[in-house]
């Protein structure tokens, strides 16, 4: 019994039977751990007019006075606030990324 234990330990310590859980047996993969392309230099995706302008949406949306294109109805998801702000930005020529086609 107490060999077995001090087996275990032992592969314990130099990796071979895996970790204590699902989390400790998963090692990072380089592309996790390299996120930010090859250059390694992040940019933002968005300016600061379109973070402006989402805030803006945000706060319309908060106090309820935000409408949607057409049909003007009162907006109340806040994932369709930020998609109406990105939305304004893009028209007035800030830096935001391209809607993606589907």
């Amino acid at each position: 019994m107490m060999a077995l234990l001090v087996l275990t330990v032992m592969l314990l310590y130099i990796g071979l039977a895996g970790g204590c859980c699902k989390i400790c047996d998963t090692a990072p993969r380089p592309a996790q751990v390299q996120s930010r392309g090859n250059s390694g230099v992040g940019m933002a995706k968005y300016g600061p007019k379109a973070q402006e302008k989402v805030r803006e949406s945000m706060e319309e949306l908060k106090k309820g006075e935000l409408k949607s294109g057409k049909s003007g109805k009162k907006v109340t998801n806040p994932k369709q606030a930020v998609a109406i702000g990105l939305s304004k930005a893009r028209k007035e020529g800030a830096k935001v990324p391209r809607k993606k086609s589907k």
